[in-house]
Parts: C-alpha cells; sequence; structure tokens
C-alpha cells in the first residue's frame, strides 16, 4: 500500500510557512531553508528522498505564493521508521527536541554560572565575616552580591524558557 505526504511552502512577505499534510511545521525566513527542512524531513522517512517543489499557486495582490510537492511511500516503511508515527507528528517532534536541547543547554550554563557565583560570594562573605570592619571586603562582596542575583536572574529566565518549551510539546 502506498501512501502520499504532500508539503506545501505559502511564501508571503512575513515569511515561509512550511506545512505537511496540512499540518504546520515551522516558519523560515527564506524559500531554501524551508525547502532544505522539507528535505531533511522526507530524508528521514525515504533515505535518499528528494523532494521538488513547483509553484501551484501565485497571488500577486498579496505577494501570496504557494508551493507543493509529493512524497510517495509504502506505508511500510513508515511504521518500520517511526513506530507507526505520523511524518508531520515526527517532523514537528524533531523540531521540538532541537529547540529543547537549545533550551536546557542554556539552562545548563546559567546553572553552571550561578554555582561560580554563590561559591565566590561565600568565599566573599566569609572573609568579610573574618574581619568585619574591612570595609573593602565588604564593598567587594555588596559588588559581588548583584552578580550573583543577575546569575540568579539568568537561571529563572532559562527555566521559565524551559517550562515554556515543555509546555508547547
Amino acid at each position: 500500500m502506498r501512501k502520499s505526504d504532500v508539503f506545501l511552502i505559502e511564501s508571503d512577505r512575513s515569511g515561509n510557512r512550511l506545512s505537511l499534510n496540512g499540518q504546520s511545521i515551522a516558519r523560515f525566513a527564506t524559500l531554501d531553508a524551508a525547502e532544505g527542512e522539507a528535505n531533511m524531513v522526507a530524508n528521514r522517512a525515504v533515505p535518499g528522498a528528494s523532494l521538488r517543489f513547483e509553484l501551484d499557486f501565485k497571488w500577486t495582490l498579496t505577494d501570496l505564493e504557494i508551493r507543493a510537492a509529493t512524497l510517495e511511500r509504502a506505508s511500510t516503511t513508515m511504521t518500520v521508521l517511526n513506530g507507526e508515527r505520523d511524518l508531520a507528528d515526527s517532523a514537528l517532534g524533531m523540531r521540538m527536541k532541537e529547540k529543547l536541547e537549545d533550551v536546557l543547554k542554556l539552562r545548563r550554563k546559567a546553572v553552571a554560572r550561578f554555582c561560580r557565583m554563590a561559591e565566590l560570594e561565600q568565599d566573599l562573605v566569609e572573609e568579610w565575616l573574618s574581619d568585619t570592619t574591612d570595609v573593602e571586603r565588604y564593598s567587594a562582596w555588596r559588588r559581588h552580591e548583584r552578580w550573583l542575583v543577575a546569575a540568579l536572574n539568568d537561571w529563572r529566565q532559562a527555566t521559565d524558557a524551559l517550562l515554556s518549551a515543555l509546555e508547547k510539546r
């Protein structure tokens, strides 16, 4: 049994929206980027597949252009590759995984920075407490305290971005 998957790229002034079987995958700044992503998705489904997009519709009044490409494949191929998941769901899942990996990387950096700042802050506090009359040590600690708070805010933003990305899954 054969199955057809239809890739559409709708291009207008705001960008290029790639969809697969009517389900939006992503928005791209350039037509080449949208076509490249479509080919990557098709290649994951059918190794060696290459899509050729053709202009199907053009409306000059709004600069709307719609290009389409069809991927024909045996339905058993996708069962083996994706565990019976739909190709569009697979493409969306891959893009979400990439986004989550980026967000997790940023969060890891923020956590590492916060831990370094907290350790340094603790050292400064202990130095100051050993001699509370040393104004220079107190000033250094107060300056560093602001950096620690900034690092904590970076961690909070990274955590919020992670939670937001997880909610969109």
